[in-house]
């Protein structure tokens, strides 16, 4: 189903983007929440208006990610957990840690568990970075130091 998007929507657009969607996801989500209508000939003349109108918010929100992206790239976080004598970390660091680390020293930053980014979880002692999705194509990378204890 083609849709008008009336509001940003992650991994999906911006406000007056037109795409394709499954039918029971714009029923079910978008229509409701009005963040979307479908794409007919009187809504397709709306498109510059809808633009114009979120404009300014979209750039309110990119201004407040490039903030924190900046204080976010300046931060490290530290992470301690027990080690074998082989030098492997009994456990690992996972996306779900560094939100939650994230979270607790940010708890004005507005951002979601799928936000944060790793290749794979750490496994094992040293520096690492991870990536947290601030806004569309805004990511900031994270420092990480994993200490292995004995």
């Amino acid at each position: 189903m083609k849709i008008i998007l009336l509001d940003a929507v992650k991994n999906l657009g911006m406000p007056g983007d037109i795409v394709n969607v499954k039918d029971g996801f714009a029923k079910n989500y978008l229509f409701p929440k009005k963040y979307a209508k479908r794409a007919i000939k009187g809504a397709l003349r709306e498109i510059e208006s809808i633009k114009k109108r979120n404009v300014a918010k979209i750039m309110k929100l990119q201004e407040s990610a490039s903030g924190v992206k900046t204080e976010l790239e300046k931060a490290e976080l530290s992470f301690t957990l027990k080690m074998s004598s082989k030098g492997t970390l009994f456990g690992s660091v996972s996306e779900k840690d560094i939100y939650a680390k994230i979270v607790g020293k940010y708890d004005s930053l507005d951002i979601d568990k799928k936000d944060v980014i790793m290749d794979k979880h750490i496994k094992e002692p040293g520096e690492f970075t991870a990536k947290i999705r601030l806004f569309h194509d805004i990511t900031a990378d994270i420092k990480i130091t994993v200490i292995g204890e004995e």
